[in-house]
């Protein structure tokens, strides 16, 4: 008789898990920590171009593409934008609570797939100076966004 089962554990026969749902945040407590991190988000960021904007339980940071990354080459960032990104990473470092979301954006002119590898590109420069100031990768997700969601118009200053 050949015993059946794998070496890896898939879980246990005739045993079926049920999804478990993720918790949601106490609200008050989103609202404190909101309270306690724009501040210091804020300080991290001031005299760069880059700009805060609180939202119902997230903090949004953006960085203005023509102040932020080289324009001969679109997916690197310019030196003045390593200190408030340095500063930031800093800040949410030491929370091991806090995860940081780097989306990166292109607008509607050009090919689909160059504006897709632009902004994957510039999610990557971004995430990169995060992790280089020390931000473990489990608490980093990135991702290009193309063309779907462009920042601004293709015609905006």
């Amino acid at each position: 008789e050949t015993d059946t089962k794998w070496w890896w554990p898939f879980g246990a026969e005739g045993k079926k898990d049920e999804p478990k749902a993720l918790p949601m945040p106490d609200p008050k407590v989103t609202q404190a920590w909101l309270d306690e991190y724009e501040p210091r988000l804020r300080a991290a960021i001031k005299d760069s171009p880059f700009q805060l904007e609180r939202r119902e339980d997230l903090l949004a940071i953006t960085a203005p593409v023509d102040s932020s990354f080289n324009p001969d080459r679109p997916a690197m960032l310019l030196p003045n934008t390593l200190g408030p990104i340095t500063r930031l990473a800093k800040v949410v470092e030491g929370d091991q609570k806090t995860a940081v979301l780097i989306l990166g954006h292109a607008d509607t002119s050009g090919p689909t797939e160059g504006n897709q590898k632009i902004s994957q590109e510039r999610a990557q420069s971004v995430a990169a100076i995060f992790r280089l100031s020390g931000l473990e990768r489990n608490r980093l997700s990135q991702r290009g966004m193309g063309a779907v969601m462009p920042r601004a118009a293709n015609d905006s200053l």
